[in-house]
Formats: C-alpha cells, sequence, structure tokens
C-alpha cells in the first residue's frame, strides 16, 4: 500500500500539476473522485472486520446449536420414560374414577407421541426449518393438562431455531462471494490512490493560490 500510494502520488502530481495543471473548478471536482475512492475503501475494510468477527463466532455458533439439539433429544427420551409412560395406580388423587380414567388418557396419548418422536429422531433432528413438535413426533402433542415435559420441550425447541438463525447468519456473514473478495483485495488500494490525489489536490490549490 505505501508502494502505491508513493507511485500515485508522484504520478498525480506529475499528471495534474504539472503537465496538466488544473483549475479551481478543476480541483473541486477532484473531491468527488478522491471521495468516491476512499469510501470503497472503508466499506471495504468494514466487509473484512464483518467476515472476521463472523468466522471467530461460528465456533461458538455451532456449539450453541449441538447443545439445543441435544437438550431436545434428552426431553424427548424423558418424555418416553416410566415417567409418563405408566398406569396409574388407584390410590393416586383423583375425585372420581372418570377423572383417573381422564389422567390414564393422556399420560396413554403424550407416551405414544413422544415414543414416536423418539424413534423419528433416532437418526438425528429433522432437516427442516423451523423445527416444530409436529416434524418431531408426526403429529401435533396431545393436548394435556398437567405435562411440563412437553413445555420444555417447546422452550428448548424455540432455543434451537434461534440457534440454527445464528448459526445461518453467521455462516452467511463469514462467506465471502467474488465481488467481496474484489472488493476486499481493491479497497485498500484505492484507499492509498484517494489519499494521493487528495495530497495532490491540497499541492494543487495552494499553486493556485501562490499564484492568486
Amino acid at each position: 500500500m505505501l508502494a502505491v500510494f508513493l507511485v500515485a502520488l508522484g504520478v498525480f502530481h506529475a499528471v495534474l500539476i504539472r503537465a496538466w495543471p488544473l483549475g479551481r473548478i478543476g480541483w473541486k471536482c477532484v473531491d468527488y473522485v478522491w471521495l468516491l475512492f476512499g469510501m470503497i475503501g472503508v466499506l471495504s475494510g468494514v466487509q473484512a472486520v464483518r467476515q472476521e468477527l463472523a468466522e471467530g463466532l461460528l465456533p461458538e455458533a455451532e456449539e450453541f446449536v449441538r447443545f439445543e439439539a441435544a437438550s431436545i433429544l434428552d426431553r424427548i427420551g424423558a418424555g418416553a420414560s416410566p415417567a409418563i409412560c405408566r398406569t396409574l395406580e388407584p390410590f393416586e388423587p383423583a375425585p372420581r374414577d372418570e377423572e383417573i380414567e381422564r389422567r390414564q388418557r393422556e399420560f396413554d396419548e403424550v407416551c405414544a407421541w413422544f415414543r414416536a418422536a423418539k424413534e423419528r429422531v433416532a437418526g438425528g433432528l429433522p432437516a427442516e426449518r423451523p423445527l416444530t413438535l409436529a416434524r418431531l413426533g408426526g403429529d401435533p402433542v396431545p393436548p394435556g393438562t398437567e405435562f411440563s415435559i412437553v413445555e420444555g420441550l417447546e422452550d428448548a425447541v424455540a432455543r434451537y431455531n434461534r440457534a440454527q438463525d445464528t448459526l445461518e447468519r453467521l455462516t452467511q456473514q463469514a462467506d465471502q462471494s467474488e465481488t467481496e473478495a474484489t472488493l476486499a483485495a481493491v479497497g485498500p488500494l484505492l484507499l492509498a490512490i484517494a489519499l494521493a490525489l487528495r495530497i495532490t489536490k491540497v499541492t494543487g490549490e495552494l499553486r493556485l493560490e501562490r499564484r492568486g
């Protein structure tokens, strides 16, 4: 960049001051050129910083996705465990036999859903995004009034989706397109040229002031 700056400075002084010197209006127009080059150079630096930050955050985002995926599998395993898949004992509190039967049906339905979900995720979570409970078990979770495990699974799925969104966003920011790669390579050089042109402009305007 230093070499480009010095070469550009020499060329601009030779052309714009000695060979074809500009007038006051010409030097004012030069502002458009060096400001444009400078803006492109600054944008290339911003893009490079964004990409570097995204690359640094990617491992943490990937680990967070794996953690939330494991949390979903743990909750599915708990829902398919004997804590849910069981027969209610007669001594459990219930005002009527009908209430016991209703609660038993709820346990059986939720148990069946969690067992189906456990089979579906045996090879890993579904690839469809966003992830939903219906995609885990094949059907919506049966309605129940006393199953905190379902609420815990819903929370885990919501966190997993947010983690996936963050990972996808960071992956896109870390990837560099051909245009961004060109900008990253050319931007610093354009910034050096802009500074050389700006210094040349100062020299030209000072010469005009002395002549005036």
